[in-house]
C-alpha cells in the first residue's frame, strides 16, 4: 500500500510538472509541500555553516541571507553597491544578532572585482561549505564588462565561473561542499548555443534587436549546462554541484522587467518563502539524500533540463566542450 501510494504521489507530481503553470507556479508549491509531506526548516540548525551569497541584497538572495543568518550560518555576502550592502548588513545583525556575517563588494560581471574580492575572501577565511551563485538581473540595454564581455554573459556566466574556481581550495577544506547556482525555468525555451554567447554578434546584429529576456534565458541556459560540467569535470568529488529555479517568484526583478506577467499572474506567484525552499534544501539535507552531482532542482526534486527535443538535439558533447572551452577563455581574458 505505501509502495502504491509513493507511486500514485509521483504520478501527480509528473502531472504538476508536464504543465508549466501548474510547476512553476505556487499551485506547484502549495500542492507538492502538501502531497510530500515537506519537513520545515523550523528546527533545522546552520550554525557554523560557512555559506557565501552572491546578489544578496535583495530578492531571493536577501531573503536567503535573512533565513540563515536568523539560524546561526556564517555568512558572506556579496553586493556591488557598498552603501547598501552595508546597510543589509547591519540590518540582519540588528534582527538576529547574528555577528557572523560579512561582507565584500564587487561586480560579478567586472573580472577584476571578483579577483580582487576572492583574495580578500581568502585571507579572511580557511574553508567555505556552500557557494550561492544567486547574482543575475535582465539587462534591458545592450552593454559590455570591463573586459569586453556582453554583461549578461560576464555577470553570470564568466563571473561565477570565475569566482567558482577561485573558491575552490577553500571548498576543497570543507567536510560537506556544494555549490549551488540559481537559474530559471525561462532557460527551457532556448537551446545551448555557444555562438550565441558571442558578445559581438549579438550586440551588432541590426536584423536582431537586442533582447534583454532572451539574452537571460540564453545564458540561464549556459549555466544549467556548465553546472553539470563542472559535475563532470571537478578532480574532487567531494564538492558537489546543484543547479536549480526557484519557481515564478514575486521579486523586485520580476516586477521591473515583467511588469505585466508579473500583475496579471500576480495571485499565482510564489512568495519569498516559497522561492527560497529548495534552495535550503540544497544547503541542508544530508549528502545521503543528494545522490549526484550535477542535476537540475525544482522542488526539492531532479528536474529535466530539456522540455523541449529542440534544446535537447542541440546540446551535443561538442557544444558542452565549446562551453567550457569559453568560459575558461573568457575567464583568462
Amino acid at each position: 500500500m505505501i509502495e502504491l501510494n509513493s507511486r500514485l504521489r509521483n504520478l501527480f507530481d509528473a502531472l504538476l510538472e508536464f504543465f508549466v503553470i501548474t510547476s512553476f507556479s505556487n499551485i506547484g508549491y502549495i500542492v507538492r509541500h502538501r502531497l510530500f509531506k515537506w519537513s520545515e526548516f523550523a528546527n533545522k540548525s546552520f550554525d557554523g555553516k560557512c555559506i557565501l551569497i552572491t546578489g544578496s541584497t535583495s530578492g531571493i538572495g536577501l531573503r536567503l541571507a535573512e533565513y540563515l543568518a536568523s539560524k546561526d550560518a556564517k555568512l558572506i555576502l556579496i553586493g556591488r553597491d557598498s552603501k547598501k550592502t552595508n546597510s543589509v548588513v547591519d540590518d540582519l545583525i540588528e534582527k538576529t544578532n547574528n555577528t557572523d556575517i560579512s561582507f565584500f563588494i564587487a561586480d560579478m560581471g567586472n573580472l577584476e572585482d571578483v579577483r580582487r574580492m576572492a583574495t580578500k575572501i581568502k585571507n579572511q577565511y580557511n574553508s567555505l561549505d556552500i557557494l550561492v551563485h544567486n547574482a543575475g538581473s535582465v539587462v534591458n540595454i545592450p552593454s559590455t564588462s570591463p573586459q569586453g564581455i556582453e554583461t549578461t554573459v560576464a555577470s553570470q556566466l564568466i563571473g561565477p565561473f570565475l569566482l567558482t574556481n577561485l573558491m575552490l581550495g577553500l571548498l576543497k577544506n570543507s567536510n560537506d561542499p556544494r555549490v549551488i547556482t540559481v537559474s530559471s525555468g525561462g532557460m527551457y525555451t532556448e537551446p545551448l548555443n555557444v555562438n550565441s554567447l558571442n558578445e559581438q554578434s549579438s550586440l551588432s546584429d541590426k536584423n536582431q534587436p537586442y533582447n534583454g529576456l532572451k539574452r537571460y534565458a540564453v545564458v540561464k541556459r549556459a549555466q544549467v549546462s556548465i553546472n553539470s560540467i563542472w559535475a563532470e569535470r571537478i578532480i574532487d568529488e567531494r564538492i558537489k554541484f546543484y543547479c536549480m529555479h526557484p519557481g515564478w517568484v514575486t521579486t523586485p526583478g520580476l516586477e521591473l522587467h515583467m511588469p505585466t506577467f508579473s500583475r496579471y499572474l500576480r495571485l499565482l506567484l510564489r512568495n519569498l518563502d516559497q522561492g527560497i525552499d529548495t534552495l535550503l534544501w540544497l544547503i541542508s539535507s544530508s549528502e545521503s539524500s543528494l545522490t549526484s552531482s550535477g542535476d537540475f532542482w525544482h522542488d526539492r526534486k531532479i528536474r529535466t533540463s530539456h522540455r523541449l527535443k529542440s534544446t535537447k538535439v542541440a546540446e551535443t558533447n561538442d557544444e558542452r566542450t565549446k562551453l567550457w572551452n569559453f568560459c575558461v577563455e573568457k575567464m583568462n581574458y
